[in-house]
C-alpha cells in the first residue's frame, strides 16, 4: 500500500472530524510501515490502535450526525458498525494482516464510510 497523503481538500470544516480523519490517516500509514517490517507484534498493537481510535471517531461524528439531524444517520451507523466488527474479526486471525487484501479493505472501507465524495480524489504517494 502506498502512503496516503492528507490534503487541504480532505477536510470537511469540522475541527474536530478533521482531525480525527488526519489520525486516522496516520494510523493507517504507521500501519502499512509496520507491515513492512513483518513485525506482527508491532502490526497488532497498531491494528489495536487503529480500532480503539476508529471507535472514539465514530462516536464523535455519530453524535455530530444526531445533533444536525443527518438524513442518513441510521444507515451510517451501520456501516461504522459493519466497518468495526470487520476490523475485530481480522484482529484474531494474524495472518490476514498481513496479505495485500487487507490493505484494500482498509483504504477503501474507512475512505468509503468517512470521505465518500472524497474517496475518490484521496491522494496516494510511493513510500
Amino acid at each position: 500500500m502506498e502512503k496516503i497523503q492528507w490534503l487541504g481538500e480532505y477536510n470537511i470544516g469540522l475541527e474536530l472530524i478533521d482531525t480525527q480523519h488526519q489520525k486516522l490517516v496516520e494510523i493507517l500509514n504507521n500501519l502499512n510501515e509496520i507491515k513492512k517490517e513483518k513485525n506482527i507484534e508491532s502490526l497488532i498493537r497498531v491494528f489495536h490502535d487503529l480500532i480503539c481510535y476508529s471507535r472514539i471517531h465514530f462516536f464523535d461524528e455519530e453524535e455530530i450526525m444526531k445533533k444536525i439531524n443527518y438524513p442518513k444517520y441510521e444507515e451510517h451507523k451501520l456501516e461504522h458498525k459493519f466497518f468495526i466488527d470487520k476490523l475485530e474479526s481480522y484482529s484474531r486471525t494474524r495472518i490476514f494482516l498481513l496479505k495485500s487484501s487487507f490493505n484494500t479493505f482498509i483504504i477503501s472501507g474507512l475512505l468509503s464510510i468517512d470521505f465518500p465524495k472524497r474517496a475518490s480524489r484521496c491522494k496516494l504517494i510511493s513510500s
